[in-house]
């Protein structure tokens, strides 16, 4: 998870440095909240993507051995997520999975 942050503020520099030249942005950079299914591990890493001027977040990472655990791991992750920024999640394959609501 640490390194994945460090390679996102990376990222972001660059992202910031080349759509300076542009007078709308051109793309829109998101973060990734990870930590598998500790939440700790999750709190943090939404502490990170929400400190950073990412246009949204992505729920990354493995979210669990069954929906159950899934849907609590996402539940964690939107918690302690800003609310005004878009959110992808990765890794949601079934049909059922997208109708997902808290």
């Amino acid at each position: 998870m640490e390194l994945s942050h460090c390679w996102a503020l990376r990222s972001l520099a660059e992202f910031q440095k080349e759509d300076a030249s542009f007078q709308l942005p051109s793309q829109a950079l998101c973060g990734v909240v990870q930590g598998g299914v500790y939440g700790d591990l999750r709190r943090t890493s939404a502490s990170f993507v929400n400190e950073n001027p990412f246009f949204g977040f992505i729920i990354g990472g493995s979210l669990g051995a069954h929906k159950s655990q899934m849907a609590q791991v996402i539940e964690e992750s939107v918690s302690h997520l800003d609310p005004a920024r878009p959110i992808h999640l990765l890794g949601i394959g079934g049909i059922q999975d997208i109708f997902f609501r808290r």
